[in-house]
């Protein structure tokens, strides 16, 4: 989880600099977010739903 969310902070790093104009980071950002999304669509969000009871997947559900 950790790693994940380093990831979301490079994503965020990475939303800034195209918005102020750096385009040349876009195809890099496009990357960062195909694997960080793979990850969590075939990794964290089934285990997770495996894991976690009702009221702990319902905290995640209503923080999201």
């Amino acid at each position: 989880v950790d790693g994940l969310c380093a990831e979301h902070r490079e994503i965020d790093s990475a939303l800034a600099r195209v918005v102020e104009g750096d385009l040349e980071i876009v195809d890099i950002l496009e990357d960062i977010l195909r694997r960080h999304i793979d990850k969590e669509e075939n990794g964290l969000f089934p285990a997770a739903v495996i894991a976690l009871d009702g009221p702990a997947w319902e905290r995640v559900v209503s923080t999201a």
